[in-house]
């Protein structure tokens, strides 16, 4: 015969297990929330306006060039300049040469601030004096329509170290209220190699006004 302290205990102790047992079954799980956040935007550049100037631009390139998908974005056109390993593969080697051309409106920001983001893209910091000094120096060309241009060659300002493994060759023609760039960039040696074919390349652009 159980006595009347330990009934008590055994009641005590059945009711709290039972009080227990149903507040862990009728509590809610609790979830830690994580909210993911957007990254902040860096600033965007201020876009360049497209030419109001309807331009019919005409180049002959090298056979080897690969032509790559101008559909979209701003290029006129765009290619691929592949190391001479991988000529006539049919496939772009991923580490081509990137040569586009493109054009906008007006001087497009100006010859010299053009030329500070060309050199900013592969780590190339010029003063305003050495910026001049520069452009001064700049070799010009005529295209085959007779419109003058400017080559801006990075190359040989190139440090030689990991930080500028790249560099930019390419040009930039002021014509009829809109500027026509030709950008080739890519790594240093590739890009060399690839100089008479770029030039020429720019040397061989007609332009003239659309029909539209």
């Amino acid at each position: 015969m159980i006595s009347p302290v330990r009934f008590l205990s055994l009641a005590c102790f059945l009711t709290l297990w039972i009080s227990t047992g149903c507040q862990q079954r009728e509590s809610p799980r609790v979830y830690d929330e994580i909210a993911s956040q957007a990254l902040n935007k860096p600033a965007s550049m201020p876009m360049m306006n497209a030419s109001p100037v309807d331009i019919d631009i005409q180049w002959e390139a090298p056979s080897h060039w690969m032509l790559k998908d101008t559909g979209s974005g701003m290029r006129a056109g765009s290619y691929g300049i592949p190391d001479s390993a991988f000529f006539g593969m049919g496939e772009l080697n991923p580490e081509a040469v990137d040569v586009s051309i493109t054009h906008f409106a007006g001087d497009a920001g100006g010859l010299g601030p053009n030329t500070q983001r060309w050199m900013g893209q592969v780590g190339i910091h010029l003063d305003s004096a050495a910026l001049k000094g520069f452009l001064a120096r700049a070799k010009k060309f005529r295209t085959q329509t007779g419109d003058e241009g400017m080559i801006i060659d990075l190359t040989e300002m190139l440090s030689g170290d990991l930080t500028q493994s790249q560099t930019i060759y390419g040009a930039i023609i002021p014509w009829k209220g809109a500027t026509v760039f030709v950008k080739a960039i890519g790594e240093r040696s590739r890009v060399i190699m690839a100089r008479e074919d770029i030039f020429a390349f720019c040397e061989s652009l007609r332009l003239k006004e659309g029909e539209n």
